[in-house]
């Protein structure tokens, strides 16, 4: 990490700009292919994030625990990023169509009776069985996994820019509170 040696002339600001267009877009690439990875693989990614939050804030490794970090530049960690994507790459795919591809794959949720307890199935997605753990990871099943366990304030955003600041708000104080 170049950015540590350059630490000491930036502000935080600028140091917190710099971690998240050089090292935070590497970590995020295809963050929607890393759902239902092995913890140990994820793992690796957050020592890097927890490693940049201290060069960013220019702390050591005993000087404060490394979510307050995290909480202080407010950066979702790496399993809260994954969800993030996937359920972005849904809201489109689902809402907007976009992109066409992966429109086809999620499909709404049905009863098989009409129930009053049916008005809960407004909203949520068909997740299809699979019958291997590396089945459950593509999108097909992962989408509807996490579109559903989302709460219906954040799926019945209108648009695509309060369905992220809905999502990120309730990822972070998930992970945080």
């Amino acid at each position: 990490m170049l950015i540590r040696h350059l630490r000491r002339g930036l502000t935080k600001e600028v140091a917190n700009t710099m971690a998240c267009s050089i090292v935070g877009s590497r970590i995020d690439y295809c963050h929607s292919l890393l759902y239902g990875v092995s913890a140990k693989v994820l793992d690796k990614l957050q020592r890097i994030q927890n490693h940049l939050a201290r060069v960013v804030c220019n702390v050591g490794l005993r000087d404060r625990h490394t979510i307050d970090l995290l909480r202080s530049l407010h950066w979702l960690p790496v399993r809260s990023r994954i969800t993030f994507k996937v359920a972005t790459l849904t809201f489109k795919a689902h809402k907007l169509g976009q992109p066409s591809y992966l429109e086809p794959l999620l499909q709404p949720a049905e009863v098989a009776r009409d129930l009053r307890s049916s008005v809960s199935v407004q909203g949520l997605l068909h997740k299809p069985r699979s019958r291997t753990e590396i089945g459950a990871r593509r999108f097909s099943s992962a989408a509807p996994a996490v579109w559903n366990a989302l709460p219906a304030s954040v799926r019945e955003s209108a648009t695509i820019g309060s369905f992220k600041s809905h999502l990120k708000t309730h990822l972070f104080h998930q992970h945080f509170d």
